[in-house]
């Protein structure tokens, strides 16, 4: 997997990262999952 940032070379916030689909794939869903569970508490 390879991240990086954006805050020092560009003025800006945000980053990337990329790598074998599962991988990403698998972060995507746990954001997701992440995201839907603090809506259910704090409604």
């Amino acid at each position: 997997m390879i991240v990086g940032s954006l805050e020092h070379a560009l003025s800006s916030t945000g980053g990337f990262c990329a790598g074998r689909t599962f991988v990403v794939y698998h972060q995507r869903l746990c954001g997701r999952l992440l995201n839907a569970i603090m809506q259910l508490q704090f409604p």
